[in-house]
């Protein structure tokens, strides 16, 4: 009976072991911290780039100038003359921005 009672050293880490492994935690934790920053909250960077796209569209100096390439693509679809000799000229047309894609905007421009 008194077998049954006794602990096998094996069974139960003791505390310094316990402190180890805290400790060996903690060190990776610094270690990772170093590596690739303090970060606790990453924003996706496309979704911002779509926002300061967007405040930037909005801007009063900027928005006439968007405004005036807007009509002039307007023209240029319009036109199927015009789309074939651009198409002969450079090889390339115009593209037409939507506003919910950022990207469409620069490819305007």
């Amino acid at each position: 009976m008194v077998a049954a009672f006794k602990k096998n050293v094996h069974d139960e880490p003791s505390s310094s072991e316990e402190e180890s492994q805290e400790s060996d935690e903690e060190d990776s934790e610094v270690v990772e911290d170093r590596r690739y920053g303090a970060i606790e909250r990453t924003p996706c960077v496309v979704h911002t780039l779509q926002l300061v796209v967007n405040m930037i569209q909005k801007d009063l100096s900027v928005k006439p100038l968007l405004d005036r390439i807007r009509v002039l693509v307007r023209l240029f679809r319009k036109s199927s003359v015009a789309i074939q000799r651009l198409l002969k000229l450079c090889g390339l047309t115009l593209v037409k921005d939507c506003p919910t894609r950022w990207s469409s905007t620069y490819l305007m421009i």
